[in-house]
This record gives C-alpha cells, sequence and structure tokens, in this order.
C-alpha cells in the first residue's frame, strides 16, 4: 500500500483535563486520567477520540487534530502530516506555535513538528476565544503501528493533549 493510501484509524477516548495552568487561566476539569497503555503514556495525558471529535482541553487551550496523511513534500522528503486547529480558552493570552506538537513513532524517537510547510500552523500569541489553524508534519519513518501524537502546553504543565493514530507500513 503506498504512503498516500494509507489506512489510518484514530482510537482512545477523551476526557477534558487541565489544572488551569498558569495564573489567570480558567480552570478546566481536573483529573485527567487515560487508563491506556502506550508509549510513554502518563496518568495526566488527555486522550482524544471520536467521542468529542478528536478534541482535547488542557490548560487554557482547546486543540483539534485530525486529517492524518502520509504524504510526499516537493522535496522528495515523506511526511506524515495532520491539520490542527487551536483556540485559547483561557482568559489570558496563550502561545501557539508548531513546535508545541510532537510525534513519536512505534519504537522510535520523539521527534517535533517541523515549522516550514506550505499551509503550516503560523505562531502566534491568541487572546481570549482566538484560534489559530494550519497543518503541521513530521519525517516519516515508514513504519506501521501506534503512533502517539502530543499537544505540549508551554507551560510547566504534566497535562498533554494525546492522540493515538495507527498506520499501516508504507
Amino acid at each position: 500500500m503506498g504512503r498516500a493510501a494509507a489506512v489510518v484509524v484514530l482510537v482512545a477516548a477523551l476526557a477534558a483535563c487541565g489544572t488551569g495552568g498558569p495564573a489567570g487561566k480558567t480552570p478546566l476539569a481536573v483529573g485527567c486520567t487515560s487508563g491506556t497503555s502506550y508509549a510513554g503514556s502518563r496518568t495526566s495525558d488527555c486522550l482524544a477520540g471520536p467521542a468529542h471529535r478528536f478534541v482535547v482541553a488542557v490548560d487554557g487551550y482547546e486543540v483539534l487534530v485530525g486529517n492524518w496523511k502520509r504524504t510526499t513534500d516537493d522535496a522528495g522528503r515523506h511526511l506524515i502530516c495532520a491539520g490542527v486547529n487551536v483556540e485559547d480558552v483561557a482568559t489570558t493570552a496563550v502561545p501557539v506555535r508548531p513546535g508545541l506538537f510532537a510525534v513519536t513513532p512505534p519504537g522510535g524517537r520523539t521527534e517535533t513538528a517541523a515549522t516550514a510547510q506550505t499551509n503550516g500552523l503560523v505562531a502566534a500569541v491568541l487572546g481570549p476565544g482566538q484560534q489559530e489553524g494550519g497543518s503541521v508534519c513530521w519525517s516519516d519513518p515508514g513504519t506501521g503501528g501506534q503512533y502517539v501524537a502530543a499537544f505540549n502546553p508551554p507551560v510547566r504543565s504534566p497535562h498533554r493533549g494525546i492522540w493515538l493514530i495507527k498506520f499501516v507500513a508504507a
């Protein structure tokens, strides 16, 4: 099966989580636990799933990640890309940038999203209620299995938004 035709299956269940983040942030539900084991799992992770349209709320952010695909860029590099939308649900401004997103392939190293791409997520500071969207991409090792994608808030927080994605081998 080719990269473009790779079957992507998103799995997991969503739990809203957070501790309110830094001073001035709107508190979100507390006590987020995954109950699912995956590479690098933490009990404070918030797993996204179809029950909540793949949205995770964590530390003043509401994050949607979807439309996962394997692709090749103009330079011939194999990539895994996803569309993202980040909304500030806090009472103060929050930063957003591609580097807040990471992916870990099966048995591989965690990689931060690249910033140089067409229609990519733009680094910005969002005010309350504002949102920013675009794509984020990572190098594609071509392996099949479960990939763990994470949104890591830029504040010191144990909470992360997590998306579990299954790809077939390219």
